[in-house]
């Protein structure tokens, strides 16, 4: 905590009760060589959670635990946004995990300080429950943008992405509920590789993109939307040669009351996804 030019290296971490490694109001932190061990079973045992850091190297590190392998954060509700130490310049790469009931990698829900300029490449995640999730909730302000993953390989992966406006824990009874995240500038590229699902959430966002999904993906016939606003969901999809195959959502969004909402073989979604054979 509050500590610069950190080296945590070659070390074998085995059952933490909660969060593994997690450096907290800290810059140029280095995680490298690195193995963590947590029953599948176990709540809340998180790999590495950068919180509230920036200029954060996270590389070449296998992680098995029960929660999300990297979870991303920077402050909860109302003492996140009025601290506002972001999250930022955070490499992952070479990361190889599992889960059961967490992600690979994920940012939030904390993230009321602000997550921005995140890179992760070359991530292999197998027999998991999700790939990759951007979580928030209604309080949490903040935002998270300019996010860069490339070259993600999925075995027995339930979900590949996953936009989660619902996580709804709060510290105490006084956040803002009209403190909205923004969520914007979501790249993933270069490969989807393997078998998942698409799963997608949206509050008031700005479009999020994924730019030459693999053709190796499952068929996404399943758009999962959980969101506490009522929302208009509509499908774009090009075809070029330079780009391949870029599938993008544009998302608009009201207000009102919380509601889960299942798309399986929706018409739109169906002829954009067949446009694609």
């Amino acid at each position: 905590m509050n500590s610069t030019g950190v080296v945590i290296s070659n070390l074998t971490f085995l059952n933490s009760p909660f969060w593994t490694i997690h450096p907290v109001y800290c810059s140029h932190v280095i995680v490298q060589n690195v193995t963590i061990l947590a029953p599948l079973d176990s709540p809340n045992t998180d790999g590495i959670n950068p919180d509230s850091s920036n200029d954060v190297c996270i590389e070449d590190c296998y992680i098995s635990t029960g929660d999300d392998l990297i979870a991303i954060k920077s402050g909860w509700d109302e003492y996140g946004i009025s601290f506002a130490r972001p999250s930022t310049n955070i490499i992952i790469r070479r990361l190889i995990g599992h889960n059961r009931n967490g992600s690979g990698i994920a940012i939030g829900s904390e993230m009321s300080g602000g997550v921005s300029e995140v890179y992760a490449e070359n991530l292999y995640f197998f027999y998991s429950s999700t790939a990759i999730t951007i979580k928030t909730a209604r309080g949490r302000g903040g935002y998270v943008r300019n996010i860069y993953i490339l070259n993600v390989t999925l075995v027995g992966v339930d979900t590949a992405i996953r936009f989660d406006s619902t996580f709804s824990p709060h510290p105490d009874d006084f956040y803002d509920p009209n403190a909205l995240p923004v969520i914007e500038r979501i790249t993933i590229k270069d490969g989807l590789h393997g078998t998942a699902h698409i799963f997608k959430d949206t509050l008031p966002w700005f479009p999020q993109k994924l730019v030459n999904l693999s053709r190796k993906v499952s068929t996404p016939t399943i758009l999962q939307i959980v969101t506490i606003c009522p929302i208009i969901c509509g499908v774009q999809v090009i075809k070029t040669k330079v780009l391949g195959y870029i599938l993008a959502w544009w998302i608009k969004s009201g207000v009102g009351l919380g509601f889960l909402v299942y798309l399986q073989n929706n018409g739109e979604l169906r002829a954009a996804v067949d446009a694609l054979q």
